[in-house]
């Protein structure tokens, strides 16, 4: 169960998936313009590398947001989590029409055009989020088991006698009487164990 308090944020995790997500994006999608067969683009595109940075840094920020948030529940992170992404994708898609429009001075479907590369980016936006949180998850559970408590016989038997060290002597009686019914060979399938024991001499 999760506890009140702020997810683990490993900056260098999200800064190398971060540069990860602007090279990939912006080389997909300059392949895609130049091998669009209606209206071939270039490769080399001040907007797109300015489109994918700021996608790139909405990325950091969202993760940075989501892992901070004190709280017991990871559907607030996630809540915390749509809503950087939603104001960082309007304000990308915001930015493109004013580019197109302002300095390109491409009107023609400009808002199906660029909501359509704003849908296409979120696909590749979705999986870095995806990606950082399941190898933070990975890393934490990979430094908590060699962390985990191992307890030998006598540990357990210790735990055990203080277990019953207010018990009456029928109470510990009758444990000692259960305790010693246990045979030496058993599984954890019954059936199996019933099969499998070695006969009594």
């Amino acid at each position: 169960m999760f506890t009140t308090r702020r997810h683990r944020h490993d900056r260098q995790l999200a800064l190398t998936i971060g540069l990860v997500l602007l090279v990939a994006t912006y080389l997909v999608f300059s392949i895609r313009a130049v091998l669009d067969p209606a209206a071939p683009g270039e490769f080399l595109s001040l907007k797109r590398l300015l489109a994918t940075t700021a996608g790139s840094g909405l990325f950091m920020l969202a993760v940075a947001k989501a892992a901070k948030m004190t709280t017991t529940r990871w559907s607030e992170r996630l809540m915390a989590l749509l809503w950087v992404t939603a104001i960082g994708s309007i304000a990308i898609f915001a930015f493109r029409i004013g580019y197109d429009v302002l300095v390109d001075n491409r009107l023609e479907a400009v808002v199906a055009r660029n909501a359509r590369w704003v849908l296409a980016w979120l696909g590749y936006f979705g999986s870095a989020i995806g990606g950082y949180f399941a190898i933070t998850f990975v890393k934490q559970a990979m430094h908590r088991e060699p962390a985990a408590p191992a307890f030998d016989r006598a540990d357990i038997a210790a735990v055990m006698v203080a277990e019953v060290a207010d018990w009456t002597p029928a109470e510990r009686r009758a444990l000692i009487a259960r305790l010693s019914r246990l045979r030496d060979y058993d599984e954890a399938d019954p059936l199996v164990g019933c099969l499998d024991a070695p006969p009594r001499g």
